[in-house]
C-alpha cells in the first residue's frame, strides 16, 4: 500500500528551500532541521536526505564505498531538485526506507483539502486559458492596426499620386 503524502502549497512553498538544502551533507541536514523542523515538506526531505547520509557513512569500504558514493551523490541531485522543485517524489530505491523513519506522517486527505486542490487547479487553468485569450486578441488587434497602418499607406499613397499627376497637368497647361 502506497502512502500518499499531501501537503498545502503554503508548506511548499515555506519548506522548499530548506528541502533541497537538507541534501547538502550532514550540515546541510542540521541547518534544514534546526531552522524549519516545523514545516512537514521540510521534513519529508530531511527523513530523506538523512537515509542517504547513512548510506554516504558505507564509502570508507574498498569497492563497496566507490559505489555508495556514487550512488548518494546521485540521490542528493536527485533529492535537492525535487526539495528546490517543490515536489513530493520519494527516492529511488531508497526513498521508501526513508519514509519508515516516521518524521512526517501521510496525512488522509479531506474533503476540503481535495477542493481546495481542485480549485487551485481550475484556477490555474482559468488562468491559462484567459491569458491565452488574450494572446489571441492582442494577436487579432496586431493585425487589425496593421492592416490599417497598411490601408493608410495605400491611401496615402495613392493621395501623391493623384497630387503628382495634378500638377503635372498644371505644368502641361502652363506650357
Amino acid at each position: 500500500m502506497e502512502q500518499d503524502f499531501t501537503f498545502t502549497p503554503e508548506e511548499i512553498a515555506k519548506g522548499k528551500t530548506m528541502a533541497g538544502i537538507s541534501y547538502l551533507g550532514v550540515l546541510g541536514l542540521i541547518v534544514a532541521y534546526i531552522l524549519n523542523r516545523e514545516n512537514r515538506f521540510t521534513r519529508y526531505h530531511i527523513q530523506q536526505a538523512l537515509i542517504v547520509a547513512v548510506a554516504f557513512l558505507f564509502t570508507p569500504l574498498p569497492f563497496i564505498g566507490l559505489v555508495t558514493l556514487a550512488a548518494s551523490l546521485i540521490f542528493c541531485i536527485i533529492g535537492a531538485l525535487n526539495g528546490f522543485k517543490g515536489k513530493v517524489k520519494p527516492l529511488p530505491l531508497l526513498g521508501k526506507s526513508a519514509l519508515k523513519i516516521g518524521l512526517v506522517k501521510p496525512q488522509p486527505t479531506t474533503d476540503n483539502e481535495k477542493l481546495s486542490t481542485e480549485n487551485t487547479e481550475k484556477e490555474a487553468v482559468e488562468k491559462k486559458e484567459i491569458e491565452k485569450e488574450n494572446v489571441e486578441k492582442e494577436a487579432v488587434e496586431k493585425k487589425e492596426v496593421e492592416k490599417e497602418n497598411v490601408e493608410k499607406e495605400e491611401v496615402e499613397k495613392k493621395e501623391v499620386e493623384k497630387e503628382n499627376v495634378e500638377k503635372e497637368d498644371t505644368e502641361k497647361k502652363d506650357i
